[in-house]
């Protein structure tokens, strides 16, 4: 998969230097964003928009969730810890024991949210969204710095 990823931006001309100085930026908006509580508003209002605009059927199919799990910060984030990790491979397997795990924790608190729902206080997912949100912040500019720092060869 690495080679297939490399050629590919290999042959649009975009570096993975770029790559990860894009992906930092966007995964730092995204992270403001959680620590302002842009995120739950907006996906309220899009929820919202949605249940007036649509039939039930059309509900059913619109996958609401898919796009803040493996969206494009996402998918940057492991795209870009894959890189970084493909000259070693014991890096390579952490990297995707990682990504395993974290999806079976995504798995099973999806089955689960409503229940953890009622027994968790808002305060409390706030806090957390807001602790996460400032690791997300640092991760994304330790993948600036790094895009830069690689860039220009220091």
């Amino acid at each position: 998969m690495h080679t297939v990823v490399n050629f590919f931006f290999n042959w649009i001309g975009v570096s993975i230097d770029s790559l990860k100085i894009a992906g930092g930026i966007i995964l730092f908006i995204i992270s403001i964003e959680m620590l302002l509580d842009k995120r739950r508003l907006r996906r309220e209002e899009s929820a919202n928009k949605v249940l007036h605009e649509k039939t039930l059927e059309e509900i059913a199919i619109f996958p609401l969730a898919i796009p803040l799990i493996a969206g494009p910060a996402a998918l940057t984030s492991v795209l870009l810890l894959v890189n970084a990790s493909s000259k070693y491979p014991e890096k390579l397997i952490m990297v995707y024991i990682a990504l395993t795990a974290v999806m079976i924790v995504t798995f099973f608190h999806m089955i689960f949210s409503a229940i953890l729902a009622n027994y968790t206080s808002k305060n409390i997912l706030n806090v957390f969204s807001r602790v996460i949100a400032l690791i997300l912040a640092s991760l994304a500019i330790q993948f600036i710095v790094d895009g830069i720092k690689s860039s220009f060869g220091f």
